[in-house]
């Protein structure tokens, strides 16, 4: 599925949307995995994102598979969805949201605390067929690229401190 949609990727369909709603969306697909807790931070006065609600959100799934596969916390149960800062010091999926008008651009740091990304894989992360998993194809991250490029945006990786990865969106609030 991922080779054919990366052959044939469907065209963006922008639209006004609160960001926030896309986050919770898929934070909710992630209640039910054992002992990972997900706490998400995204300022009350968001302004709308013109995006492709599916696309991000595909986007955004990628990048939660990934930080759980790597923090080894896929198991069934319960998930604890965190809005307060608390962190149970176990699996942990962080969400940060900044917006910055003036520039009309959106951070979106999606940050984890499993063992994070050797230096010399880091350039290779995003193009296609390039995997550190068993069995992995490799497309899922240069699909997401793919998808945020398609935003006028950017998907980069650097170190969270003190251990683990932060996959870091750019892209433009409003289109013009």
């Amino acid at each position: 599925d991922e080779f054919t949609r990366f052959g044939k990727m469907p065209e963006i369909k922008k639209a006004p949307r609160r960001l926030r709603d896309s986050i919770d969306e898929v934070v909710s697909v992630y209640r039910d995995f054992k002992d990972v807790s997900i706490r998400v931070s995204v300022p009350g006065d968001s302004p709308l994102v013109d995006m492709d609600g599916e696309q991000f959100k595909r986007v955004l799934i990628n990048l939660f598979d990934n930080a759980i596969q790597a923090m080894n916390a896929g198991d069934k149960a319960i998930a604890m969805y965190e809005v307060s800062g608390r962190r149970n010091g176990g699996p942990a999926i962080e969400v940060r949201v900044e917006f910055n008008p003036a520039e009309n651009r959106v951070l979106i740091d999606i940050a984890d605390n499993g063992p994070g990304i050797r230096d010399e894989d880091k350039d290779k992360l995003f193009l296609p067929y390039f995997s550190t998993r068993d069995g992995g194809t490799g497309l899922g991250l240069a699909i997401a690229s793919r998808i945020i490029a398609e935003h006028r945006g950017y998907l980069r990786v650097r170190d969270n401190e003190p251990q683990g990865s932060v996959f870091t969106i750019e892209m433009p609030i409003k289109e013009g």
